[in-house]
């Protein structure tokens, strides 16, 4: 009988043919990484614009997606550049100098609500974009990244992580 059953599973296995992973959530920018030097021209040094992004479709169930933007090299772990909350789930990417369309800007580490250029003081800085999958929006008014944590705590989906490096050129630190 047991034979019999591992037979019936074999041939079950064989019919369902091998399982398909979901494709992985992720983030991309052509001015920005992977784990190679940013773009001049969203930093300090440059214009200061925030980077297009692209990213693929979060899993189903979204309702929201969250990006963050620090730099984990500073005394001040971490240095936050950008807080961007309630990207609409539909949302696939934004524009160089644009938060994503219909999505709430929330405070940088200078109590600002935009983009923050890199600008580090010396040595090569480490800028890492985290692109959040929540299964609801969060309807914050001019939050920091430890409300947005807060808030968004039990409701990720899937993440993404996308890290860019900078260092000013000599002269200009």
């Amino acid at each position: 009988m047991k034979a019999e059953a591992l037979g019936a599973l074999a041939v079950a296995l064989s019919v369902a043919g091998p399982a398909v992973a979901a494709p992985a959530f992720s983030i991309h920018s052509p001015m920005v990484g992977p784990n190679r030097e940013m773009s001049v021209l969203l930093t300090c040094d440059g214009k200061g614009a925030a980077p297009p992004l692209s990213w693929s479709a979060p899993p189903a169930g979204t309702k929201s997606l969250v990006l963050f933007v620090d730099d984990r090299d500073t005394p001040r772990r971490p240095f936050v550049h950008w807080v961007v909350y309630d990207i609409p789930a539909r949302v696939r990417s934004s524009d160089m100098g644009m938060a994503p369309p219909g999505a709430r800007v929330g405070l940088n580490s200078r109590n600002e609500a935009q983009w923050l250029g890199p600008c580090p003081p010396k040595g090569m800085h480490h800028y890492v974009f985290t692109l959040y999958a929540l299964d609801t929006t969060l309807q914050l008014a001019r939050p920091t990244e430890r409300d947005v944590k807060r808030a968004m705590h039990g409701h990720v989906l899937a993440r993404a992580h996308l890290v860019g490096t900078y260092e000013r050129p000599q002269g200009q630190q």
